[in-house]
């Protein structure tokens, strides 16, 4: 059972890869005028932004620090009266 996880998280990760290299090359010599990547640097750049911006979501990088705040907002919200809440929502909206 391991094994086959471990294939079908390659086959994705070189997806993945491939990808972004395509993309790059595609896209990044005619807007900036960069040089086109190999697999190995579209790799590397992968892994840089992993390291950079907490990791992919859906590897559970950046989305756990931002649902402990918004959890803890919930329950304030929900025991705060209908006055306070409202009070709450007007000065939000004054500060936006």
């Amino acid at each position: 059972m391991g094994v086959e996880i471990s294939i079908i998280i390659i086959i994705f990760a070189s997806g993945f890869v491939t990808a972004v290299l395509y993309l790059w090359n595609w896209l990044m010599p005619q807007l900036f005028g960069l040089h086109a990547i190999t697999y190995w640097q579209a790799l590397g750049l992968l892994g840089l932004c992993w390291i950079l911006f907490g990791g992919f979501g859906w590897l559970g990088g950046g989305t756990r620090r931002y649902t402990q705040p918004t959890r803890r907002m919930a329950e304030r919200l929900g025991e705060m009266t209908p006055e306070e809440r409202a009070r709450f929502r007007e000065g939000i909206s004054g500060q936006c």
